[in-house]
């Protein structure tokens, strides 16, 4: 049974080094899009540049400075738009951030030499026929806050043992019935 990295219940939004299992993944971007983020660490929006993949199965990815720069030299452009269809080798790197050294997504500056396997998808619960339910109301787990019901559902699994509603969850957290 694979086993999940506990960022993964966290941040479940885009590809973080947590989802880079096989130490390297190769991808075609889709999209380049300047979109508005909420930074946890400034706790403000901001704008980032994201990527998307042909492969929706992956998350997009956040691409800051080092990552743009290695896509104007693998590509040959500055522009972002003539990103779209190109292959890219994401690798995990140790960085000094923060104040510590973490692992941190690095696209390679050079095109992928061979196709890297596939790297095992979960399957989401939004492949389900019927919606979600919550494990204590039995109602549907609905997209809250920009959460989609998958999301909220993986999260509360991992921090009180079961699927909940965004407002079971908040019934759970007031009672402090956090799962160790």
């Amino acid at each position: 049974m694979p086993e999940t990295h506990w960022k993964k219940l966290v941040d479940t939004n885009y590809l973080g080094s947590w989802d880079v299992t096989n130490g390297r993944l190769v991808l075609q971007i889709a999209k380049i899009k300047q979109e508005r983020i909420f930074n946890q660490n400034k706790n403000a929006e901001e704008s980032c540049t994201v990527a998307y993949f042909t492969d929706e199965r992956y998350k997009p990815m956040i691409l800051n400075k080092t990552n743009c720069k290695a896509m104007q030299k693998l590509t040959g452009s500055p522009y972002i738009e003539r990103w779209a269809g190109q292959r890219i080798e994401i690798k995990t790197e140790k960085v000094k951030a923060f104040g510590e050294l973490v692992d941190a997504l690095r696209i390679s500056k050079t095109a992928p030499k061979e196709e890297a396997k596939p790297q095992p998808v979960v399957e989401s619960p939004k492949q389900e026929a019927e919606p979600l339910k919550c494990e204590d109301c039995l109602g549907a787990i609905t997209e809250y806050g920009g959460y989609k019901p998958e999301q909220i559902a993986l999260s509360t699994k991992g921090k009180y043992g079961k699927s909940l509603c965004w407002e079971c969850a908040a019934k759970a957290k007031a009672a402090g019935s956090v799962t160790e």
